[in-house]
């Protein structure tokens, strides 16, 4: 599939055609209190294909700051993850090291502090060229 929106076209396609149920993956009540079972719903992509009322709005009301991390911190922390803990992430898994390591080291120093690693989508030859490119 090339982008998010296509698949979210094939998929209506396929209930409107086949009469299968369709369970977005991020938006609606029931999806969405699901996944706040394990972080009061920490959005889980960096590039949705778009947002909606219900989950936008719960993000709204629940994220006290956002910080920006470079898609080089990104490939650092895919390299720190797999050195540290032999995982093969993507980069919108890698995220939360990011910002870690970098913007908020500094205000979170000492404290405690849980991550969820969440998002390995991504194959061998992608993962290689991500890390190579800032071990070189």
């Amino acid at each position: 599939m090339e982008d998010g929106a296509a698949a979210f076209a094939m998929a209506e396609e396929l209930v409107t055609r086949e009469g299968r149920a369709f369970v977005h993956p991020f938006e609606g009540p029931n999806v969405t209190l699901a996944t706040a079972t394990v972080g009061l719903e920490l959005p889980d992509s960096l590039a949705p294909p778009l947002t909606l009322p219900y989950s936008f709005g719960v993000c709204r009301d629940r994220i006290d700051e956002l910080v920006i991390v470079e898609d080089d911190d990104l490939r650092r922390a895919m390299a720190l993850i797999f050195h540290s803990l032999k995982l093969a992430v993507e980069p919108a898994c890698a995220a939360a090291v990011a910002a870690l390591t970098g913007p908020l080291r500094s205000v979170l120093a000492g404290k405690r502090v849980g991550l969820i690693f969440c998002g390995s989508n991504i194959d061998l030859a992608t993962f290689s060229a991500h890390v190579r490119s800032v071990l070189q």
